[in-house]
C-alpha cells in the first residue's frame, strides 16, 4: 500500500490519496477537504487513476474540495448513509471561516461503495454517520475525525454525542489489532496501541 497525505484547507485537513496494490496506478481519494485543484494537480502528476471519493464523514471542512477532484476524473462520490442530509444541507457551514459556496456532485451512500480491500466501520458520535475505512491486509484505519493521536473529534456540533463517539473508539477502534496504524483527518499518525496507552479518553 501507498499513503500520500496532502493537508489542505485553513482547517489542515489531511486528504489521502491511497493506493492499495502494488503495481498498480489505481486510486482512493479519502476526504477532499478543500484545494480541490492542488488534489486534482498532484494526482495528475504521479499518474494516478483516481476510482472514487470516499468520504468519513460529512462536514465541510472535509468536502469542500470534492467537485473539483470528481470532475476532473469523472468519478463518484460516497458518503456515509446517516450524513447524506448533512452533505446536502445548506447550513453545513463553519461561519465565519467556511462558507458552503460552491456546489457539491452527486453523492451515493457508503453502502454502494465495493472494494475488496476496504472494510467500511461505522463509527457514529462527531456526525452520525462517522465512518472509519479499515485495510485489514496492510493494518491500516483512515479514521476521519473519530479519533486522534491522544485526542478524539469534536462532538459540540450538530449531530455530535459524546456518549456515542466513545462507544464507536471503543468497541470499533480500540477491538483493532495493536499494530493497526491510525491515519487521522487532522494531525500526525498514531496506533491503536498507542492510542490504547495513551490517550485520556479511551476506556
Amino acid at each position: 500500500m501507498n499513503i500520500d497525505v496532502l493537508e489542505v484547507g485553513m482547517f489542515q485537513v489531511n486528504c489521502y490519496i491511497v493506493k492499495p496494490e502494488s503495481g498498480s496506478n489505481r486510486v482512493l481519494v479519502i476526504d477532499p477537504g478543500d484545494e480541490g485543484q492542488k488534489i486534482v494537480n498532484f494526482i495528475k502528476k504521479k499518474g494516478y487513476v483516481p476510482e472514487a471519493v470516499i468520504l468519513t464523514h460529512a462536514h465541510l471542512d472535509h468536502i469542500k474540495g470534492t467537485k473539483a477532484v470528481a470532475d476532473a476524473f469523472g468519478i463518484k462520490v460516497y458518503v456515509p448513509e446517516n450524513d447524506m442530509a448533512l452533505f446536502e444541507s445548506d447550513l453545513n457551514e463553519l461561519k465565519p471561516y467556511l462558507y458552503r459556496d460552491c456546489k457539491f456532485p452527486k453523492i451515493l451512500p457508503l453502502g454502494d461503495f465495493k472494494s475488496s480491500e476496504v472494510t467500511v466501520v461505522k463509527t457514529p458520535g462527531h456526525t452520525p454517520g462517522g465512518t472509519c475505512f479499515y485495510f485489514k491486509k496492510d493494518g491500516v484505519l483512515f479514521s476521519g475525525d473519530t479519533i486522534f493521536q491522544q485526542s478524539i473529534g469534536r462532538t459540540d456540533l450538530p449531530g455530535g454525542n459524546l456518549s456515542t463517539l466513545l462507544d464507536s473508539i471503543n468497541k470499533r477502534v480500540m477491538t483493532l489489532p495493536s499494530k493497526t496504524i491510525i491515519y487521522p483527518g487532522h494531525g500526525p499518525a498514531t496506533s491503536v496501541k498507542s492510542e490504547r496507552d495513551h490517550n485520556q479518553f479511551i476506556a
